[in-house]
């Protein structure tokens, strides 16, 4: 057996060994395929998964198959014997890894969960997630949100969205769900406060976590003043 990552097909040797063998090629799952294999393992260890969790672990864990195998495998224990695994169960066992708070922080403010959002960020902050990226996350967070909404309002889908926007397929399921809920001027207003936000911790006038919360607050309350500059 020859493994190579990348061969080098203009060479000889690769070209005689691929006439006399037979070449199996072990490329990884991408975001679209994953879920699909996380569901058919699923099945092949006893249990089954929702196509929501399978999309939501995906998202979370990434495409590396060693991760969602071991994670699969945790969300099944935890939904017990006999059980389907649901979203319920996927975000439970990931409860505490900052990639799934910061999603519960992103879902509860693009929602208007307003108490759900002030509760996650002491916990995001408390698995050492720093308050900028946890900020720049808002700010992707929000500008995915207005650029789904006025692709959206213009007739585009999911798969057109995931193409143009390059986004997971959860995401996009997500965004689109979340985005009906704001005008689209409210989410303009929203990237501003973010943009504000980070401006004014990096120039040091208001502390990261102070500035955190006010945003975060501000976001899911829709306390939004009006731009003062017309976006250009």
């Amino acid at each position: 057996m020859f493994v190579a990552a990348e061969p080098d097909r203009r060479l000889k040797a690769v070209r005689v060994l691929e006439q006399a063998g037979q070449v199996v090629h072990c490329r990884a799952p991408g975001p679209k395929e994953a879920p699909d294999w996380v569901q058919r393992r699923a099945q092949e260890l006893g249990g089954r998964i929702t196509r929501p969790a399978a999309l939501l672990l995906v998202a979370l864990v990434g495409t590396d198959l060693g991760r969602l195998d071991s994670e699969l495998a945790k969300a099944m224990d935890y939904a017990g014997q006999g059980a389907v695994v649901g979203e319920e169960h996927v975000r439970a066992v990931a409860s505490a890894a900052a990639p799934a708070r910061i999603f519960d922080l992103l879902d509860a403010v693009a929602e208007g969960r307003a108490a759900d959002a002030a509760r996650q960020v002491p916990l995001l902050l408390e698995t050492g997630e720093p308050p900028l990226r946890v900020l720049a996350a808002l700010t992707r967070q929000m500008r995915t949100l207005l650029q789904v909404r006025l692709l959206a309002d213009r007739g585009w889908g999911a798969d057109d969205l995931q193409k143009r926007l390059r986004l997971h397929p959860y995401v996009v399921k997500k965004s689109l769900q979340q985005a009906r809920r704001w005008e689209p001027w409210d989410l303009a207003q929203g990237l501003m406060a973010c943009v504000e936000a980070e401006t004014d911790v990096k120039t040091g006038r208001k502390n990261d976590e102070a500035a955190l919360d006010l945003l975060v607050t501000r976001l899911a309350t829709r306390q939004l003043r009006p731009l003062t500059r017309r976006c250009r």
